[in-house]
């Protein structure tokens, strides 16, 4: 199958250490893999000469914080999203369409951006089968992280016109394929569930746990808990750091161990100086990615305390990977991956339930063994880039 895997945003390359970056070259190197063969369209860059300057800037020029701080936000948000679609119709379509002229394809698989529609319109101009693949529900994140501009309606339309226009979907999560079905009456069959996954090759589990626990200052007799990830409110660290709390008052044996940084950092160190358990609390703050396994390898439990109700979190299959306990909301998204008391641990009941299920799990060293070892089979077998790809390809076929 010839393919062209195209992702219109501006700044979204392939070549960074971040999630979307990870996802689209993974599927690129799988779908190659495979034998297929894939050309990229990457309107953020396929390589590193090609990265826009935008990515390349820490902070934003002062002339534009200036700007921004005495205009209303309902009017830079506009200007934001005009932008989008000048880029879209501009510079995204554009680049999409001359690939098209130079290159007879069986699909177009999709990275879905909000505001950028012109993929699936072009495609259906050609004859050409379009798949989206899906991470979340554009408009409404949007509005949740930027808010409403005078052109929210043209992005509602925009949504809603790709939708008509694609032949198929691949949302990464169940909840997300059901929004899509309900919200924009998307046949069933065009729906192709298709969760995140883990390359195996870049995953370290010849560690010397021992070691890396010794080294760390960590006795045989204590369970760590850990978290490795942002520290954003979206993330539920500080619902983490609460239940641990509780959590310690019963088991006395507990420590949690935060990789990662982010916004609330300081407020949960503040937080765990006010209990008095800054002694069985640690953060590590930002660590380069290859250094994560080596924390990851210090856990006994691993958590993800909260996540949207659409994400697909890497970090699932990192834990998974490596062979660790895994405790999670019992919750859609989740229960695409994990099932309970088989490959993971799913809890109910915000605090209370996140922490019955650390004191369940920390006292019985047989259950975490077990559903370390089963998650790590199925991540094996199931959760890998290549296995998503076969999936898309199959689905792909289904189309036609």
């Amino acid at each position: 199958m010839r393919i062209i895997y195209f992702s219109p945003h501006s700044t979204h390359d392939i070549v960074s250490d971040v999630g979307y970056s990870t996802h689209q070259r993974e599927m690129i190197f799988a779908l190659r893999e495979l034998g297929h063969d894939v050309i990229p369209v990457i309107i953020g860059g396929a390589t590193e000469d090609e990265l826009p300057v935008a990515t390349k800037i820490q902070r934003p020029k002062k002339a534009v914080t200036a700007i921004k701080s005495w205009v209303p936000g309902m009017v830079w948000r506009t200007l934001k999203d005009a932008r989008l679609m000048r880029h879209d119709k501009t510079i995204a379509g554009p680049r999409l369409r001359k690939a098209l002229e130079n290159n007879k394809v069986d699909l177009v698989y999709e990275r879905s951006e909000y505001f950028l529609g012109q993929g699936s319109a072009i495609a259906a101009e050609w004859g050409v089968n379009h798949i989206y693949e899906v991470n979340a529900p554009c408009v409404e994140e949007w509005l949740q992280f930027e808010g409403r501009s005078f052109l929210t309606h043209k992005a509602e339309k925009v949504e809603r016109q790709k939708m008509t226009n694609s032949t198929g979907f691949c949302p990464v999560s169940s909840p997300l394929g059901e929004y899509l079905k309900d919200r924009y009456s998307i046949d069933a069959d065009r729906i192709m569930v298709i969760p995140n996954a883990i390359n195996l090759q870049t995953v370290n589990r010849d560690l010397d746990r021992s070691a890396i626990r010794s080294n760390l200052g960590y006795e045989k007799h204590e369970i760590v808990l850990g978290f490795i990830g942002a520290m954003l409110p979206y993330h539920g660290v500080e619902l983490l750091l609460e239940a641990f709390i509780q959590a310690f008052d019963q088991n006395k044996n507990l420590r949690l161990l935060v990789v990662g940084d982010g916004d609330l950092l300081d407020r949960l160190k503040m937080r765990t100086a006010q209990v008095g358990l800054e002694p069985m609390v640690r953060f590590t703050g930002r660590v380069k990615h290859e250094k994560v396994w080596e924390y990851m390898a210090a856990m006994d439990i691993c958590v993800n305390p909260k996540h949207s109700w659409y994400g697909s979190p890497i970090k699932t299959f990192e834990y998974g990977a490596m062979g660790c306990a895994i405790i999670a909301p019992n919750e859609g998204n989740m229960r695409d991956v994990l099932t309970h008391d088989k490959t993971g641990w799913l809890y109910d009941g915000a605090e209370s339930g996140l922490c019955d299920a650390i004191l369940n799990l920390a006292s019985n060293s047989e259950l975490r063994a077990r559903l370390g070892q089963a998650i790590a089979e199925k991540v094996k077998v199931q959760h890998t880039w290549k296995a998503n790809a076969i999936r898309l390809v199959e689905f792909a076929n289904s189309l036609k």
